[in-house]
């Protein structure tokens, strides 16, 4: 495959004479003039808490009476994504993206509760699993385009930040996987993820809910119409 692409690909070599180490110095540069890009990183590095706060206790659920799943089914327990297209509808898709986490939570604390049998609780346990990989992927989609749309001649290095930035909460999800199971086991679980995605879903309607603006001339109407990531 390397061979192949060494061939086929087209060549392309930037404008920019930059040396590697101003490009990592300009990572600050962007991370401080790029509110989108703070924002997107955020609510997605929330949204990550909540995944991996999920995604690091489901073993020890399916594990545990009355399921008691051995290894084989605890691995065939996967997650599945989904993603929206653009369509001019950020901030109502964000939003959307945000509730369904906290949705998800709900019906996996649901799910875990003792009076149910192993069946319903290990679909139950599917559906909060499929909601919650549809909504993170979906919201990492959307911030993903916001990002993108910023800087194109930083393009890999918003990028890149981004990602660094939200997998973040995804260690941070991980490393209170642990005493959350340990303060209140599945319930505390539960509680924190939908904690956090909340957070997420509080943190970007404050932060794009539309400012009162005055009397417009035709630019400021033409500017005025474009969506707010």
């Amino acid at each position: 495959m390397s061979a192949w692409l060494w061939t086929h690909l087209p060549e392309r070599r930037p404008l920019h004479q930059s040396s590697y180490a101003a490009l990592l110095g300009s990572l600050l540069h962007l991370i401080r003039d790029e509110p989108v890009l703070r924002r997107r990183a955020l609510y997605q590095g929330l949204l990550m808490v909540s995944f991996n706060l999920f995604w690091t206790s489901v073993a020890l659920k399916l594990a545990s009476a009355p399921l008691r799943l051995g290894h084989v089914g605890i691995g065939l327990f996967a997650p599945v994504a989904g993603r929206l297209g653009d369509r001019g509808l950020d901030r109502q898709a964000t939003i959307a993206f945000h509730s369904i986490v906290v949705l998800a939570a709900g019906v996996a604390l649901v799910g875990g509760s003792n009076g149910l049998s192993p069946t319903a609780s290990l679909a139950l346990l599917v559906v909060a699993a499929l909601l919650l990989d549809l909504s993170v992927i979906g919201d990492q989609a959307m911030g993903r385009r916001a990002v993108n749309l910023l800087n194109p001649q930083a393009r890999g290095r918003v990028n890149g930040l981004f990602t660094g930035l939200f997998f973040v909460g995804s260690a941070i999800g991980a490393l209170l996987a642990g005493p959350a199971w340990a303060l209140g086991h599945w319930t505390g679980i539960g509680i924190a993820a939908a904690a956090f995605a909340l957070a997420a879903n509080l943190l970007h309607v404050v932060q794009t809910a539309a400012p009162a603006r005055p009397a417009c001339t035709s630019r400021t109407a033409s500017s005025a119409a474009e969506p707010r990531p």
